[in-house]
């Protein structure tokens, strides 16, 4: 879907996705074309020889109401995610009334004039006539403005990140590792010199009876001479 959607050279967003799977499931399953379909599909020649689905068929209607209320209640299968980057513009709307008589009269209705348009032939007859008198009552709702205002000039980037990434699984790894080698090498040393005290308390005990038979063997020669 997302291919599909760059492809056409346009902007990757989750409302677009899910607008074109709704239409890919119209066209796969009630075999008909959506009224809103986009232009990547209809130039596909796959759908060339396929007919609206208003086009006077209720069964097809009906089969296109039935999957854009799944996409609705979220029973649709569409593969849309979230995009990396998204820009969303919130918006505001305010009116007043314009234009200003005065500024129609010497402003507006001169320009107006003064390009000869046909549809403002009437128009311009009467506000030639007695500018000064001229109602523009009847041609004031055929002019609008529109003006666009940046609510803030600043932005936010939200951004989100592994709480842990390779280099910090790794390094707890490595940090787990080490503290259980280090135990075990203290262990085997502290064994070890277990092991070590308790050959040489042997060793001593073995030559204090050897010092102690042979004091005794001793003590029995002078005897024996005596």
């Amino acid at each position: 879907m997302d291919s599909l959607i760059r492809g056409n050279g346009q902007l990757y967003t989750q409302a677009s996705c899910l607008n074109l799977c709704v239409q890919q499931n119209v066209i796969n399953i009630c075999k008909c074309l959506p009224t809103s379909i986009e232009d990547s599909l209809l130039t596909r020649p796959e759908y060339t020889n396929l007919d609206f689905c208003e086009n006077g068929d209720f069964e097809k209607m009906v089969c296109q109401f039935k999957i854009e209320k799944q996409q609705l209640d979220g029973s649709l299968n569409c593969d849309c995610p979230t995009p990396c980057n998204e820009i969303v513009y919130t918006k505001t709307l305010s009116s007043r009334t314009w234009p200003h008589d005065e500024y129609l009269r010497q402003f507006l209705m001169v320009k107006v004039c003064a390009k000869n348009l046909t549809s403002a032939s009437d128009a311009c007859k009467k506000y030639k006539e007695n500018p000064k008198t001229f109602d523009g009552s009847s041609v004031v709702d055929n002019f609008l403005a529109v003006n666009i205002y940046f609510e803030d000039v600043n932005y936010e980037v939200i951004t989100e990140s592994a709480k842990y990434d390779e280099f910090q699984v790794l390094a707890s790894v490595g940090g787990t590792l080490g503290l259980f080698v280090g135990a075990s090498v203290l262990s085997f040393v502290e064994i070890i010199q277990v092991i070590l005290e308790v050959f040489i308390y042997l060793c001593k005990r073995r030559v204090r009876k050897n010092e102690v038979q042979q004091i005794h063997l001793g003590g029995s020669v002078i005897n024996e001479k005596a």
